[in-house]
C-alpha cells in the first residue's frame, strides 16, 4: 500500500501533504502532490501538543481568524479522533480551541491549525 499522507514538521514548521493516488508521499515529485501546506486554502498557522494523564480538556488560544480554521489531531496511540475518544472544539469567535480527551487514558495529542483563506 502506498503512503499518500504526510502530517508532521519540516524545518520546525507544521506541514500537511497529500499525494496523487498511487504516488508515495515520501518520494513524490512536487507535481504529484495535490494538497500542500503552502496552498492558498490551507496555510499552517499553529501547532502543538497537549499531554493528558487521563480524561479532561485543555485550551489553546487562537488569534487572527475571520473564518473557521481547519484543525487536525493526531494522538501518540494512533487512534483517530472521534467524539467518544478525543476531539477538538472551536468556540464561535474562533479565539479558543479546546482539545478534549474523553477516555480516561494517558495520551499525548498533537494539534495542527490551518487558516482557511478561501
Amino acid at each position: 500500500m502506498t503512503d499518500r499522507i504526510y502530517l508532521g514538521y519540516s524545518g520546525g514548521n507544521p506541514i500537511f501533504r497529500l499525494s496523487r493516488p498511487g504516488k508515495d508521499i515520501s518520494s513524490s515529485d512536487i507535481a504529484d502532490i495535490v494538497l500542500r501546506e503552502d496552498s492558498l486554502t490551507f496555510r499552517p498557522s499553529l501547532s502543538g501538543t497537549k499531554i493528558f494523564a487521563g480524561n479532561g480538556s485543555q485550551s489553546v488560544t487562537l488569534s487572527g481568524f475571520s473564518a473557521p480554521p481547519y484543525v487536525m489531531l493526531k494522538s501518540n496511540d494512533s487512534f483517530p479522533p472521534h467524539f467518544f475518544d478525543y476531539y477538538a472544539k472551536l468556540n464561535d469567535a474562533f479565539t479558543s480551541l479546546s482539545i478534549v480527551n474523553v477516555r480516561n487514558i494517558a495520551r499525548t495529542i498533537t494539534y495542527y491549525v490551518f487558516q482557511n483563506t478561501m
